[in-house]
C-alpha cells in the first residue's frame, strides 16, 4: 500500500474516475454524479493505492474559521474513506497519520484540524476532541447555494485537534464556508 500527496490541480481524469468510484461505493446514496468530491473540490488530497488501484482517500480543505470571534486556520478533512475490502488493515489510520504529520509540520500556518463524522471513535484515539458548539455555515447542495445554516448540529460530531498546543474551544463556530 502506498500513500501519495496531490494538489487538486494534479488530479488527472483516470485518477478522478477512480476517486469517484471509491466515493460512490463508500458513501452510498450521496449522488456524486461523476464528481470526485462532495460539496467542493479540496485543496489537497492524500490517495492510498495498492497495485495502481485507489483504495483510500482523504481530502483536505485549508480554511479560516472563527470560534467565538477568534480567527483560526483549519485544515478540514473531507471525503475521508477506505475501500470496504481494505478496512481494518491500516489504510485509514495511515491516511490520518500522514495528514496529522503534515499539519504538525506546517503548524506555523495551521492552528488545527477540523472534521465532521458520524463515528468519532477513530479520531478520539488520535487526540481529536468533540466540539459542542453552535455552528454557522454556508448551505450548499449540488452546486447551489441554499442559504446560511445557524444551529447546533445533533446528527453528527464536529471534531477538532489543535496542532499548536493551544486548545481550540468555544461556543460559537463560524465555518466561513460550507460544512464538510
Amino acid at each position: 500500500m502506498e500513500i501519495k500527496f496531490y494538489y487538486e490541480l494534479e488530479i488527472e481524469a483516470n485518477l478522478s474516475k477512480q476517486i469517484n468510484a471509491l466515493l460512490e461505493d463508500c458513501f452510498e446514496g450521496i449522488g456524486y454524479h461523476g464528481r470526485d468530491y462532495f460539496k467542493q473540490m479540496p485543496h489537497y488530497r492524500l490517495i492510498g493505492t495498492e497495485h495502481g488501484r485507489v483504495i483510500g482517500h482523504l481530502g483536505m480543505d485549508l480554511r479560516m474559521m472563527s470560534i467565538d470571534g477568534h480567527n483560526v486556520a483549519m485544515l478540514g478533512v473531507v471525503d475521508f474513506c477506505v475501500n470496504r475490502n481494505y478496512r481494518g488493515k491500516g489504510m485509514g489510520a495511515a491516511l490520518l497519520l500522514r495528514m496529522l504529520e503534515m499539519g504538525t509540520r506546517f503548524n506555523h500556518k495551521v492552528d488545527g484540524i477540523f472534521l465532521v463524522t458520524d463515528d468519532p471513535n477513530i479520531y478520539l484515539k488520535h487526540g481529536f476532541e468533540i466540539m459542542d458548539v453552535h455552528v454557522k455555515w454556508l448551505k450548499i447542495d449540488q452546486h447551489q447555494t441554499l442559504g446560511i445554516g445557524h444551529e447546533k448540529i445533533d446528527d453528527a460530531h464536529l471534531m477538532v485537534k489543535s496542532l499548536t498546543g493551544q486548545p481550540i474551544r468555544g461556543n460559537q463556530l463560524d465555518m466561513l464556508g460550507y460544512m464538510y
